[in-house]
């Protein structure tokens, strides 16, 4: 529920006579009151834009005579003609000097005529010039004029008398002050911080250089501000500038009477429907910020309770009158507890209504190219914003023999686990032609780390299914056997919807319109994504069909606006968590092993583990996702020569099983709730295929959201084997780190790629 108040300036001149167009009080016809907690908006204001500067005098002194003149505001339509205005005056005033002179003398019209001209291109002649920033006044030795009024003030001038001896002034003709906005402040609200002060504003209205046009503001979203008393009179609406000064308002419709006898310089209707509903008052929600009351039945606390209802009423504040009635009940509780009370007693709270989404809207997008090794996508910028992490690719796979034919029961071939995101080695991404993704051919690794640690049993044996996440081999391969049926079972056509695994789709903020963004996706060796036995056959992997699959989204157009707004300022900033994976290769029969990284900025977490290097590089006998234990016995991750985490090395022995604070990073090391949803990781697993090893390095084991504060330094893993590896290793170091990619109002983007 909601009620509107018209405030016009022109509405209670016999109340209060002294009103001026700018700062005046309203009479209300009936005093209104209010029983509970109000709020405040400015929903329209109607003005005419013509401010006056009428009062600015320029006094130009010339040898023994003194001229005044005003700078009319007909001719200051735009802040970039003051200075054109006040040069025309100044050579009108030469120029009728110089006549009534040389007529004195007895000088021909010609000859006057002839003179004037003279004059105007001469540097006798009194003007303002402005070049490169600067200020200087052009005349004869014995001429100099100051400004009177708000001229020195709208220049931003230093001096007030102007010479051919006073040193130039930098001003800034495309920021002159005249007015950009108008604040509007209002004597029934709570006082608000402006700045380094509190003041009692109600709405910033920004204003543009239409000048003497007529103004409707329009607001559908209103800022509220607290009503600060529960009966209200008479209302005060004072509209200022950005310097403090009421707003001089000049021309308009001319009434009749006496309806502006108040206002200094108005002479026209001037904002006659400024206020046109002007506050909503809602419903009173005692929700934030309040102490609701304990639960408690009894004569005594019903008293209380009516206390506090009549205290409110009367324009007590709540919570001071409910801690003064609550704790005359006597209570028993722990001391110093504060009071609470069950959401399912909160009976008046409505959630909010969204209205910055407008509606949105699913687009799929076919390749403009589809080739054996690539895939290319490019969604081109609109009007609408783009929901990152909503982004899906879809994919229609088949598997076929050498002889080009869709695999049957005969054919012993199977894919890997995270089939769909295995198909692919690496993912660019560029906004407006920026990369924005690190490149290299470890984008299988990347997403199956990601999606193997982060999720638990009932996603990875549910919607996960769609990217053909399957859990790995036992001695049997019995997960291999579960999706080579399932390729059957579908009759060779396999169908993936995947999340895209690069570091913008996993930001929660939505990418702002206008941006271009292109996708090109590079494949895998077939020998990396299928396992078979080689000497049946050889096998490829056909993508019949792709699509990008985006959610698009149509903002309120006050959003939109206030996002220029800001752009015009600052840039739109995406803070992601960029993930970089590197190898390092571990020799054969070597007991002991260590590698460094220098970093610039320092990642938030490492994850790492150790795979044969035949099945790094695509082998179709070997799983490249058995991260096997290669026969540990102590790992440890130091950070400038430092022992990280737990203080020293991570002793291991497979063969006794010991390996529990090994297997505990795995959970202690994610920051979500990993004990509740876990990963579906045991003890065994870890030990047979699952041997990872996960270390946050933020101060406090947090490397969600917020930000870290950035340092450089050394990292190195170390690691000792009990027995050497018979081949060559390959070591997968995941690496995540805080990262920012920002875009300006020209949609340029940028981003730090370089962390090391």
């Amino acid at each position: 529920m909601s009620f509107y108040i018209t405030l016009p300036s022109n509405s209670s001149m016999n109340f209060y006579p002294n009103n001026t167009l700018t700062n005046y009080r309203n009479q209300l016809p009936i005093p209104l009151k209010f029983e509970g907690i109000y709020e405040v908006g400015l929903v329209e204001m109607i003005f005419r834009q013509s401010w006056n500067i009428d009062l600015g005098i320029l006094e130009y002194h010339h040898e023994k005579e003194i001229s005044r003149f005003n700078i009319q505001s007909k001719d200051v339509k735009y802040t970039s003609n003051i200075i054109d205005a006040i040069n025309i005056n100044l050579e009108k005033f030469s120029i009728e000097n110089l006549k009534k002179n040389l007529e004195s003398t007895g000088f021909t019209p010609d000859k006057i005529n002839q003179e004037q001209e003279i004059l105007k291109k001469s540097k006798n002649l009194p003007k303002l010039i402005f070049k490169y920033s600067l200020l200087t006044f052009q005349c004869p030795d014995n001429c100099y004029f100051k400004f009177i009024g708000p001229f020195k003030k709208i220049l931003g001038l230093v001096h007030d008398w102007f010479s051919p001896k006073t040193p130039p002034e930098i001003i800034n003709i495309n920021n002159i002050h005249i007015v950009e906005a108008l604040y509007i402040y209002c004597d029934i609200i709570d006082y608000q911080f402006v700045g380094d002060t509190k003041s009692q504003l109600l709405r910033t209205v920004v204003v543009s250089n239409n000048y003497n046009s007529l103004v409707s503001v329009n607001y559908e979203n209103p800022h509220y501000v607290s009503l600060n008393q529960n009966q209200i009179n008479s209302i005060n609406i004072d509209i200022r500038s950005d310097t403090g000064d009421n707003v001089h308002f000049l021309e308009g419709k001319q009434a009749d009477g006496n309806v502006f006898r108040g206002a200094i310089v108005q002479n026209g209707y001037g904002l006659g429907g400024d206020f046109k509903r002007f506050f909503s008052w809602f419903i009173p929600i005692l929700k934030e910020n309040s102490i609701p009351l304990v639960k408690k039945v009894g004569k005594e606390v019903i008293s209380n309770i009516t206390n506090i209802a009549n205290d409110t009423l009367n324009g007590q504040n709540f919570e001071d009158s409910l801690k003064k009635n609550i704790y005359s009940v006597k209570m028993s509780r722990i001391k110093n507890s504060s009071e609470c009370v069950k959401s399912e007693l909160d009976l008046f709270y409505l959630p909010s209504t969204n209205t910055s989404i407008e509606s949105g809207i699913w687009t799929e997008y076919t390749p403009i190219s589809l080739k054996d090794k690539s895939i290319d996508f490019y969604v081109a910028g609109s009007s609408n914003y783009i929901h990152l992490n909503r982004t899906h690719l879809y994919l229609n796979v088949s598997i076929l023999n050498e002889n080009g034919l869709i695999i049957s029961e005969s054919d012993q071939v199977g894919p890997i686990n995270n089939f769909a995101s295995s198909l692919f080695r690496q993912v660019e991404i560029k906004l407006n032609g920026l990369p924005i993704e690190p490149t290299n051919n470890s984008y299988a690794y990347k997403a199956y780390l990601n999606d193997l640690l982060n999720y638990g049993e009932d996603a990875k044996s549910s919607y996960l299914q769609t990217i053909n996440e399957v859990k790995v081999d036992n001695v049997f391969n019995q997960g291999l056997i579960q999706r080579r049926k399932h390729v059957l079972n579908s009759n060779g056509n396999l169908e993936f919807l995947t999340k895209i695994h690069c570091d913008i789709f996993n930001s929660e903020r939505f990418l702002i319109n206008g941006v271009d963004l292109s996708i090109k996706i590079l494949r895998n060796d077939n020998s990396f994504c299928l396992m078979c036995d080689p000497s049946r056959g050889k096998y490829n992997i056909r993508i019949n069909e792709a699509k990008l699959i985006i959610r698009r989204v149509r903002i309120s157009p006050s959003i939109m606006f206030a996002h220029n707004l800001a752009l015009e300022k600052s840039t739109a900033k995406y803070p992601i968590k960029r993930v970089v994976v590197e190898n390092a290769i571990i020799s054969q029969n070597i007991l002991s092993f260590s590698t460094n990284f220098n970093y610039k900025i320092f990642p938030n977490r490492i994850v790492f583990g150790l795979v044969e290097n035949i099945s790094h590089t695509g082998d179709y006998q070997k799983n490249p996702y058995n991260f096997q234990n290669f026969n540990l016995s102590s790992v440890d991750v130091k950070i400038d020569g430092q022992s990280y985490t737990y203080g020293s090395e991570l002793k291991l022995n497979f063969q006794n099983n010991n390996y529990l604070r090994a297997y505990n990073t795995l959970f202690d090391n994610i920051d979500k709730p990993i004990f509740i949803t876990g990963n579906n990781i045991t003890r065994e697993d870890f030990k047979n295929g699952y041997t990872i090893f996960v270390y946050d390095l933020s101060p406090d084991l947090c490397s969600g959201e917020p930000f870290n504060l950035l340092k450089t330094g050394n990292l190195s893993i170390h690691m000792t084997f009990s027995k050497g590896p018979s081949n060559p290793i390959q070591l997968v170091v995941y690496q995540e780190f805080d990262s920012i990619i920002e875009i300006d109002q020209n949609r340029v983007v940028s981003s730090d790629l370089s962390l090391k």
